[in-house]
């Protein structure tokens, strides 16, 4: 009889924040360390964290030495001011002989392509890596690792690997966040630091109350979206029988002290697992040395189930570390935006004679129906439909609206899902194979890049895709794309830099509707009135009502559950660029996108129609805009990131945040 074949040993990851944390997880039994420079990461609170130089080379040296690999994240989203830098810090870091990059933005990947760098690339867990599709199109862009996205199971990640033939890491210890990586907005859009971008204020750990929007009635109040630390320990034997590659810990913010326990002892089960197939998995010995020195209660997170209300600690008493507490998007003002620096012979500015496309989002038939008759030359079908439970397209209706739109000439557009695993992925697939005739599709995760489909005719590439820079975007435009929108914390100046890049497909830009701050997989609803998870039975709370969240200053959020259970939850005013629309008005800027999927089909129309008038060539007047602001009072609206995106997330500090929060927490809340 042959011998049973043997699991690998799994790599066991640790990170550093520090020199001296290095030193200490390695002693401790770490394989491999990542961590980072001193720009183009996602912890950049503290100056005083992350290597220079000089340090990088130091480590690199001694773990090399000690047959231990480095692994350097550089996993920040990059504007295009910081590509000369970007560049210049790729170079240091081929020349120090790391052994891989950890990224998120393409343009890493465009640049490395280009300069033909000898880095490996592991793809970051921010890239929200949930499907075999995802890993086989990183594959073929010469990724050799990919951290999978932190809400899918062991054996979800165990597909991925087998299907891809790529080396998956697998988080097992430290913090989590409740929100689908990459996808979260809220403090970009409201404080301009980006959880993109390694400055998050952890919008996901406030205080808020749910709230009925029918009734008022509160269905709940605490921390509801403050996930608890993962820990995995107890588990290692699935981990290696799921032949997971790379086990991660997280924490570049924690000590020596702490980090090295953590390591110590996750050396030490795993030492005895793979050493012993008869070991005993659960040991008090283990669970002394963890729980009491916990930061937060302990779970096992997404690793074999979709979690429940024991995902989140809603009492909020073990958060020791608060960056903030609420916060409000800016205030609109008619003058508080950029205007357009273009200049005729005289001097006076000058109005620039492009006129873009008005591109509808519908999210049922009658509201693409409507903005069609409005005027609308492009009419993008929500995947989600309206983000009701039960909204979802029939195949007549697709087919149809395909049919009315070559008879009036308006394109068509098939969005994809909004987050994509497995069952996303298969759903897209059997769409396009039976809807042949679209003429073009808008996808928001690179996962539908990788098509075993034929094409239709035009490829538009999403928001979700965090597009912030001319290298990222050229990534995407040498993919296929036709048409790209900018992620949605690009401001004024990135749109511009990417609309005069060459090799970047023209630009779509969202001028008009709701901005999701958050997409969560956890359904509140059902949680706070069954104490269930979306895979449990529902009695489907959320098919007679809508939701708000509350924040501590009566800030209130729309809450959407879409037909995967999912929550998006959105910000408390709506985008409208309408009075500064030639701000938008460039060469390389081919649509303004007007978001109907909440909008009823008179007011959408209508939305569309101001829109249409307000792109022709004769200036805005104040007729037009005195219509717009009667159906869309100023105060329910917002500028969103375009008048300062967030590459300057360190013109404001931490400190100045705080105050600025104190001041505000002395007036009267606003609910």
């Amino acid at each position: 009889m042959n011998p049973l074949p043997r699991c690998p040993k799994p790599e066991l990851l640790a990170p550093a924040g520090k020199e001296e944390v290095y030193y200490a997880v390695v002693e401790a039994g770490a394989d491999a360390v990542y961590l980072a420079g001193k720009q183009f990461n996602m912890r950049r609170h503290r100056k005083d964290f992350n290597f220079s130089p000089e340090e990088l080379r130091r480590v690199c040296d001694n773990a090399h030495a000690q047959s231990r690999r480095i692994y350097v994240t550089v996993n920040s989203l990059v504007g295009h001011r910081e590509l000369a830098d970007l560049k210049a810090y790729l170079f240091e870091l081929a020349d120090l002989g790391c052994d891989a990059l950890i990224v998120q933005d393409f343009a890493v990947v465009q640049l490395c392509r280009e300069h033909r760098l000898p880095l490996a690339l592991h793809a970051s867990t921010m890239m929200n890596v949930g499907c075999v599709a995802a890993a086989c199109f990183l594959r073929d862009e010469g990724f050799t690792r990919v951290v999978t996205s932190r809400d899918i199971t062991v054996d979800d990640a165990r597909r991925i690997r087998d299907g891809a033939g790529l080396e998956v890491e697998y988080f097992v210890h430290g913090d989590l966040c409740s929100v689908q990586s990459g996808q979260c907005l809220t403090s970009g859009l409201l404080f301009g630091k980006s959880s993109n971008r390694g400055q998050c204020l952890k919008p996901c750990r406030w205080a808020y109350e749910l709230e009925s929007a029918a009734t008022g009635q509160s269905l709940g109040a605490g921390r509801l979206l403050a996930a608890k630390d993962l820990c995995l320990l107890q588990h290692l034997p699935e981990l290696v029988r799921a032949g997971i590659d790379s086990l991660k810990i997280e924490g570049r913010m924690k000590p020596a002290d702490v980090l090295a326990r953590i390591v110590r002892t996750y050396r030490a089960a795993l030492d005895r697992v793979c050493g012993n197939p008869l070991e005993a998995t659960k040991r008090s010995a283990d669970v002394a040395s963890l729980h009491p020195n916990r930061i937060r209660d302990f779970s096992t997170g997404y690793a074999f189930r979709q979690p429940g209300p024991d995902f989140f600690d809603a009492s909020g008493e073990r958060e020791i570390v608060i960056l903030s507490t609420a916060g409000a998007l800016p205030a609109f003002t008619e003058a508080g935006f950029p205007r357009p620096c273009a200049t005729g012979d005289t001097g006076s500015p000058a109005r620039p004679c492009v006129t873009p496309e008005i591109t509808c989002v519908a999210g049922t038939d009658a509201v693409a129906r409507a903005a069609i008759e409005a005027g609308a030359r492009n009419i993008v079908l929500s995947w989600e439909g309206d983000l009701r439970s039960e909204s979802a397209w029939s195949l007549d209706e697709l087919r149809a609206l395909i049919q009315v739109g070559r008879t009036k000439g308006v394109r068509i557009v098939l969005a994809s899902p909004r987050i994509v695993t497995e069952r996303e992925q298969l759903e897209w697939r059997t769409a396009l194979a039976l809807l042949p005739g679209v003429p073009a599709v808008c996808i928001s995760h690179f996962a539908l890049l990788e098509a075993p489909v034929p094409r239709p005719a035009e490829l538009w590439a999403d928001g979700g895709l965090n597009a912030l820079n001319p290298s990222a975007a050229a990534f995407l435009t040498r993919r296929g794309v036709a048409r790209l929108m900018p992620g949605l914390e690009a401001g004024l100046d990135d749109v511009l830099a990417l609309a005069g890049a060459p090799g970047v497909a023209p630009l779509e830009l969202l001028v008009h509707g709701p901005l999701t701050g958050m997409i969560v997989e956890h359904c509140l609803p059902a949680m706070a009135t069954q104490r269930s998870c979306s895979k449990d039975f529902c009695q489907m709370p959320c098919a007679g009502d809508t939701y708000r969240l509350v924040d501590a200053r009566g800030n209130a959020r729309k809450l959407r559950c879409d037909r995967y259970c999912r929550n998006h939850i959105f910000l408390e005013r709506d985008l409208g660029l309408l009075p500064a629309l030639d701000a938008f008005r460039v060469p390389g800027i081919a649509g303004w996108r007007v978001d109907a999927r909440l909008e009823t089909p008179e007011r959408s129309a209508t939305l569309v129609d101001l829109y249409r008038r307000a792109a022709r060539p004769e200036p805005i007047g104040r007729p037009l805009l005195d219509e717009f602001f009667r159906l869309c009072p100023a105060d329910t609206l917002t500028w969103g990131a375009y008048p300062c995106g967030v590459m300057d997330d360190q013109a404001v500090s931490l400190a100045q945040i705080k105050q600025a929060e104190h001041h505000e927490s002395q007036r009267p809340a606003a609910h």
